[in-house]
């Protein structure tokens, strides 16, 4: 049989380009478009993985700082501003303990530090980052029943002791001041009414200035309930009043008397089933033509006189 000819056999070719036209191209194993099947593995960061759902951002030098102290585990990615450049004390223990830590450090523009806080707390608008934020795991607040086990034997040894609980608090400007009064004077903790999940806002955070991270924060569904707790222990409960005709609180004597110190809300005060429970109502005197304080400054005036009256011995 004789060879095909050059003619018939680019016939032949041609024949065999027609019927491969019948599939569509895109189905064609091609190198383009095939898959590496090596490119479809997860790779493993190097660091920490990101948990973006039940983690909040902590901004400021002082509040990243203490909480990489405290407890870096949490820590899981810095932003630091390109223009941060020029690197304080703080800044340098901040890259030192986040190396430690295998935190992730990224330097960003001053605007994605603007904007990540934005996303988060864009009801406030009030905020100084000082170029730094992180994102950490939220702590969620102790309940009622494990902090009270724990404080329980140091009440009954010493017979003093000061918890400040806040009755319909929310502004986290104030919660923030009241928490870092209550560390500064050595609080057995503080009790806060259960909203945004029981954890604290970034806001809540930086005005603590780092004091959330070493004063237990209990987290409180009935008030009532939670004072008589504290009574069962051997706490006295003392109530802020802003009635003038109320005794002045100092006049109280702490000594050697364990108190709670609850603090009602700027502009409606305590509640009257919250006043009904506590055991004693005060008053601070006023001597200027403003007869009122930010609740945040009279728990400080409260709280110094009752810690200084059962510490100094009389």
């Amino acid at each position: 049989m004789p060879y095909p000819t050059k003619k018939k056999s680019k016939a032949i070719r041609r024949n065999k380009r027609e019927k491969r036209e019948d599939v569509p191209k895109s189905a064609l194993p091609t190198t383009k478009h095939r898959r590496n099947p090596a490119n479809q593995l997860k790779k493993t960061p190097k660091g920490k993985i990101l948990d973006r759902e039940g983690s909040q951002y902590v901004y400021g030098k002082n509040s990243v700082l203490e909480v990489l102290k405290r407890d870096p585990k949490r820590v899981q990615k810095i932003y630091i501003t390109r223009e941060n450049q020029v690197r304080d004390k703080r800044l340098e223990q901040i890259l030192e303990l986040a190396k430690e830590s295998l935190a992730l450090i990224q330097y960003v523009p001053i605007q994605k530090i603007t904007g990540l806080l934005e996303k988060e707390i864009a009801e406030e608008g009030d905020y100084i980052h000082q170029g730094i934020i992180a994102l950490v795991t939220a702590e969620p607040l102790l309940s009622l029943e494990e902090w009270a086990a724990t404080i329980k034997d140091k009440v009954g040894d010493t017979s003093r002791g000061l918890v400040i609980a806040l009755d319909e608090i929310t502004d986290q400007h104030n919660i923030g001041a009241i928490i870092r009064v209550a560390e500064t004077m050595g609080a057995l903790g503080v009790l806060m009414p259960k909203h945004r999940g029981g954890i604290i806002s970034p806001i809540g955070s930086k005005v603590a200035s780092g004091a959330d991270k070493y004063i237990p924060l209990v987290q409180v569904g009935n008030m009532n309930t939670a004072l008589n707790t504290l009574k069962q222990l051997g706490f006295w409960i003392l109530g802020s009043d802003c009635n003038p005709e109320t005794p002045p609180f100092y006049q109280y004597d702490f000594s050697d008397l364990p108190t709670v110190l609850v603090m009602g809300s700027e502009g409606k005060g305590l509640r009257p089933s919250i006043a009904s429970s506590c055991d004693m109502l005060g008053y601070i005197p006023m001597y200027g033509k403003v007869q009122s304080l930010n609740v945040a400054t009279a728990t400080a005036i409260m709280a110094y006189e009752i810690v200084t009256q059962q510490t100094t011995k009389r």
